[in-house]
């Protein structure tokens, strides 16, 4: 799945659960529960906040590469973005009023080639779902959200012992 295959995805899942909120935050402690949640994009594997799918990707090649396919593009990505933070930390342990010439400009090749990267081809898991995830629990709150019809019913298990919920 190209990238602007997963943004779709996480599009879409994000207006659905808005739609799912607006339908069933009609009393405060609904409205509560519901604005405390998260959307995550995740598979049986990996998750990852929405929000770090930002315009570099750089925290999804650190924090979660299980998130890309293995492939040449994509290891790539991954090591240039090891790049960018190792040698941002290494000018960041520097005293203060020292500098190294050498690092600073590391840290600018790195930088240039992260922004030259092809971030289009970035080639993502196919497996991967919209999910929310919920900071307390309200059973019979998720239990309405699972019986929604934007709720994707064949990926979501309706036990009340779960409380995963992946949107269509």
């Amino acid at each position: 799945m190209l990238l602007n295959e997963l943004k779709e995805k996480i599009s879409t899942g994000a207006k659905h659960w808005q739609q799912i909120k607006n339908d069933l935050g009609t009393n405060p402690d609904a409205v509560g529960f519901l604005n405390k949640s998260r959307l995550v994009v995740a598979n049986a594997y990996e998750q990852a906040d929405i929000g770090k799918f930002d315009d570099t990707l750089m925290e999804i090649a650190l924090d979660h590469p299980g998130i890309l396919k293995g492939t040449r593009h994509n290891n790539k990505f991954i090591d240039v973005c090891k790049q960018v933070k190792i040698n941002d930390e290494k000018l960041k342990k520097l005293r203060p009023g020292n500098t190294s010439d050498d690092l600073t400009e590391k840290l600018n090749k790195a930088q240039k080639s992260l922004k030259d990267f092809d971030m289009a081809s970035l080639d993502f898991v196919d497996d991967l779902n919209v999910e929310v995830r919920f900071c307390s629990l309200n059973m019979e709150l998720i239990k309405m959200i699972k019986q929604h019809p934007l709720v994707n019913t064949h990926k979501t298990c309706h036990c009340r012992a779960c409380i995963s919920v992946v949107l269509k």
